[in-house]
């Protein structure tokens, strides 16, 4: 029996959930302007290590964080890549499928975000408020555990049927 209708349905449905996490992502981010949003779908592409969807995911992602102009321009390049290296020293120390792990590295993060934006801010000459900046990291270290898990729960009915997912 062929695999290859099971896995266009897959292609599918993965194409169609990208789709559908875009929309309360990019919603969700207007509302709170400098929580990264989208950081919950490159998490998830990077916990279920499929590295092909992270081909398009990661351009995708950085392409409309730009547009958007949540950040100056450059950083993001600077933010993903510091969110990709400590996953991956997190992932030697915990089980990534816990939802402590998605706590820690949500606080991480925040102070990432933080640190970041602190110390890109006088090379873009823009002064910075630390207080929204503190709020900032207080949102993204309070919103990214969950809405992780929720995309992660959601991201299963994306390959319900094929063993894809379960080879992970």
């Amino acid at each position: 029996m062929s695999r290859l209708p099971e896995v266009a349905m897959s292609k599918t449905r993965n194409a169609f959930w990208w789709g559908v996490f875009l929309v309360p992502s990019l919603t969700l981010q207007s509302l709170l302007p400098g929580v990264d949003c989208l950081l919950a779908g490159f998490l998830l592409t990077l916990q279920e290590r499929r590295y092909t969807d992270l081909f398009w995911v990661l351009p995708l992602l950085i392409v409309l964080q730009e547009g958007m102009g949540t950040r100056e321009f450059g950083v993001v390049l600077l933010w993903y890549a510091a969110v990709g290296a400590i996953f991956f020293l997190g992932r030697w120390l915990f089980d990534i499928e816990s939802f402590l792990y998605a706590c820690l590295l949500s606080a991480c993060l925040a102070a990432c975000h933080f640190t970041i934006a602190f110390l890109m801010s006088p090379l873009y000459d823009v002064t910075v408020d630390v207080y929204r900046l503190r709020d900032e990291s207080v949102y993204l270290a309070l919103l990214l555990p969950v809405y992780w898990k929720l995309a992660q729960l959601t991201r299963k009915w994306a390959y319900a049927d094929s063993t894809a997912y379960r080879e992970n």
